[in-house]
């Protein structure tokens, strides 16, 4: 990524939005060493003698902006040196920079303050921190140049690689947990006593011992797990066609007993709604009654007949009679 940058800088170039996010990582073929490129040169400047063109004061990521950005500066080299200084921070801390706070105000403090966007591992190299610390001074004129980080970061890699010590061996291992037994924390005593190692590496040793050991107490409970799930369901399958069939009886004895309380509950109201027949039923009276009625000075006979309803009985008159 450094190199990237360095390119651009290299070809007067000002990136304008240097983030991780504008980084892309490429496998190679042969399954070596990984290809990195640079994208999003949408903010990107060439800088002249005079001046920055088509630069943009306050365009960019708010996050990896310079502080001198904030204020109305223009973009320049030092302001990408600042934005690099931030991923390589992201990188080291495995963090994105200035998180947990609430507003760009505060963002805005730590940066002019110079004080750390990440919190700095110990196996840090102490020359890549260093170097990370200068990246994001609050002054553009004490950062260093863009070819400078590059060079100062390849040196560092190569102090690392000659002064890495041997893979660990499975007996250190076994004493790094004895002694952590007998001395806790100690993590100095604990490396004078194994030799050979620093105390930040014995302390990261025993972290990825103890996270191993969990993850294999981890599978091997899920393992457990699947053995006796196998177990049940073996189990189960020998013993579920009997509890199957009962339960499959024991519902159709509960069907059964619903249709004969519903058909009893029919028979029931049929009855009722017969009763209630009976009760509306049309019953004759005497066969003929006479009722002396004057009309027009004449006194005829009609014949009646009586309806009962509801235990009275109702004179009916016939329907082609003349009375109004």
């Amino acid at each position: 990524m450094v190199r990237c940058s360095k390119h651009l800088h290299k070809s007067r170039i000002i990136h304008g939005d240097v983030k991780t996010e504008n980084f892309l990582v490429f496998n190679t073929q042969a399954g070596g060493d990984v290809v990195i490129k640079i994208t999003d040169f949408g903010l990107a400047a060439t800088k002249t003698e005079t001046r920055s063109k088509t630069a943009f004061p306050m365009a960019g990521t708010f996050l990896w902006m310079a502080p001198e950005l904030n204020e109305g500066a223009a973009q320049t080299f030092s302001a990408d040196v600042f934005s690099m200084g931030l991923v390589l921070f992201e990188i080291a801390g495995l963090s994105p920079p200035y998180r947990g706070l609430r507003s760009n105000n505060m963002v805005q403090k730590r940066k002019v303050a110079g004080k750390n966007p990440v919190p700095i591992p110990d196996d840090c190299p102490e020359a890549v921190a260093g170097l990370m610390k200068r990246c994001i001074a609050p002054a553009a004129c004490e950062r260093p140049r863009m070819d400078q980080v590059c060079t100062e970061l390849e040196e560092a890699l190569q102090q690392y690689q000659r002064a890495k010590p041997d893979a660990w061996s499975k007996q250190e291992d076994e004493q790094i947990l004895e002694l952590h037994k007998k001395y806790g924390n100690k993590w100095t005593e604990i490396a004078r006593r194994i030799g050979r190692r620093t105390d930040n590496a014995v302390k990261a040793r025993y972290q990825v011992i103890v996270r191993r050991d969990e993850e294999t107490k981890s599978n091997s409970g899920d393992m457990m797990d699947g053995v006796e799930a196998a177990s049940t369901r073996d189990n189960i399958k020998n013993t579920s066609l009997e509890r199957v069939r009962e339960e499959l009886q024991r519902q159709e004895r509960k069907r059964r007993e619903q249709q004969r309380l519903a058909q009893e509950q029919k028979d029931q109201w049929r009855r009722v709604l017969n009763g209630c027949k009976e009760q509306m039923k049309v019953r004759k009276g005497p066969p003929t009654h006479s009722v002396n009625m004057q009309q027009d000075q004449m006194s005829c006979a009609l014949p009646v007949r009586q309806v009962f309803v509801r235990n009275l009985w109702v004179t009916e008159l016939p329907a082609n009679s003349n009375i109004c």
